[in-house]
């Protein structure tokens, strides 16, 4: 999710210039992070996991190892549902 925050945000004459982005104004640029909020909160949903140094420090290795940790851990998902359906 986007934030509204004003870090990185600064005037250009009349434009407002973020990070990677320009706005006409400050109010362009509310607008445009209140619908990439809307836009995120309809088509995604998000799980969180935390996991501690000490205790999962493989796990944190063996992830961070991998390319792609998102891809990754939804084909383990995927690949545990079919195996689960072949159990049946």
């Amino acid at each position: 999710m986007l934030k509204d925050t004003k870090k990185n945000v600064k005037k250009v004459g009349k434009s407002v210039v973020t990070g990677y982005r320009t706005f006409s104004s400050e109010q362009a640029r509310k607008a445009f992070v209140q619908r990439s909020t809307d836009y995120n909160e309809k088509k995604y949903k998000s799980f969180s996991v935390r996991l501690n140094y000490g205790e999962d420090d493989e796990i944190i290795k063996w992830l961070e190892s991998q390319d792609n940790v998102n891809a990754y851990l939804k084909q383990l998902l995927l690949n545990d549902e079919e195996q689960e359906e072949v159990g049946k």
